[in-house]
């Protein structure tokens, strides 16, 4: 049986709950295989610095090439996963996982790791304020995901 991490009464459309679907997926495997390196490097993508470890790949690229384009489509709109996660149903493998990839810290001050319980509280807190910033417009999208708007002629 294998864990669906979207929620059910999500409005994605059925190829951007796979390309969601596979961002978690990758995310988890990476950090399951090397947590030390997939830490390391999402460091490293954060402050424009050269990655030094070439075993970690970047989720994004690899999940828009296998949903996206092995269908001939493109993905011409920023897709809001983390809206649609069911994060209850997720293990605490991918909470982590999760975690670093949205720049949050998993462990405590004394270097213990946080509880699936507080995990979840500081992504679902996360996720609210995201949210907040989308409905509000304060969110930063990236241009090439823009929507194109058509200048009329006066």
């Amino acid at each position: 049986m294998s864990i669906q991490p979207i929620q059910k009464n999500s409005k994605l459309k059925f190829v951007d709950r796979k390309y969601c679907s596979c961002l978690q997926k990758v995310r988890t495997s990476q950090y399951k295989k090397q947590p030390g390196n997939y830490k390391k490097t999402k460091k490293q993508l954060r402050e424009k610095k050269p990655i030094t470890t070439s075993s970690v790949y970047n989720e994004y690229a690899v999940c828009n090439n296998s949903v996206y384009l092995s269908r001939g489509l493109k993905r011409d709109a920023m897709v809001n996963c983390s809206q649609n996660y069911d994060f209850d149903g997720l293990p605490l493998l991918s909470l982590q996982a999760y975690a670093i990839d949205k720049n949050m810290k998993i462990t405590t001050k004394s270097g213990r790791m946080l509880s699936r319980k507080q995990l979840l509280k500081n992504i679902k807190s996360k996720v609210t304020a995201e949210k907040k910033r989308i409905d509000e417009g304060n969110l930063r999208i990236p241009k090439k995901m823009r929507k194109k708007t058509k200048k009329k002629d006066k």
